[in-house]
């Protein structure tokens, strides 16, 4: 049925009329009392649908192919990378992109969350951005480990500068691996309790990189790790989907 102006004022009362109501324009829907979204561009949904499903996958990638990933002593870290050089350079290159693109999307992954429970979804962030932001530094270090090998540097002097080159890389490794860990176990108990995403994204969510902290640290297993991080990165593809959903509701 047409529900211009005409049939607006025929259901209201003539007791309601003010000289503002009538105006030619409809009256507007009630607000529901929830935070409407901008309207974004299709390049803008495209980016969101992209980054953030792909930037914890290239870590899902990186840890199933790290050639030391095993390996505690220099000697072997030096030996594992020497016999695997191809797949050090691609650890190195999807170590940059992840660097690029973790910031961004963690950033985008708390919108849905923020609203209802903005201090759980705050201290995540503030947990996950610096980590992510750190992790630069672990990829310079792989950089120069490679570097080192490649121009048959010795494994003592290769040793020294991957594992104490600088006291802040040391430092980022630290806010790296506490921040991204805690962080992202704070982002899923926050999904669970808006229930923004489907129950099992934000589980997925919850228990990924105690997954990937579990595969590194306990049982030293690649291909656990590839699937910690594999969750993180479905999780944030249904985070994404609910994102770009909202901006076209």
């Amino acid at each position: 049925m047409w529900s211009g102006p005409l049939h607006h004022y025929l259901e209201v009362p003539m007791s309601t009329y003010t000289p503002s109501a009538m105006s030619t324009s409809p009256t507007p829907p009630p607000s529901s009392g929830m935070p409407t979204a901008p309207r974004r561009s299709p390049a803008g949904r495209l980016g969101i649908l992209l980054v953030l499903p792909l930037a914890p996958a290239f870590i899902a990638v990186l840890r199933f192919i790290l050639p030391y990933y095993q390996s505690t002593e220099n000697a072997d870290v030096v030996r594992d990378v020497t016999a695997h050089q191809g797949s050090m350079n691609a650890v190195i290159w999807l170590g940059f992109l992840a660097s690029l693109t973790l910031p961004v999307a963690a950033v985008l992954a708390a919108r849905p969350f923020a609203v209802l429970a903005p201090r759980l979804t705050t201290v995540a962030e503030f947990l996950l951005v610096p980590a992510y932001l750190c992790l630069s530094w672990l990829v310079v270090g792989d950089a120069i480990l490679l570097r080192g090998v490649r121009s048959s540097v010795d494994t003592a002097t290769i040793g020294t500068f991957f594992t104490g080159l600088h006291p802040v890389a040391d430092l980022a490794v630290g806010i790296f691996v506490v921040g991204h860990v805690l962080g992202t176990v704070l982002l899923g108990v926050a999904a669970i309790r808006t229930r923004a995403v489907p129950l099992w994204a934000a589980v997925a969510l919850t228990v990924c990189q105690p997954v990937h902290l579990i595969a590194l640290v306990v049982l030293g297993s690649p291909t656990l790790d590839l699937i910690g991080w594999g969750l993180n990165a479905v999780a944030f593809g249904v985070i994404a989907v609910t994102i770009v959903r909202t901006s076209e509701a």
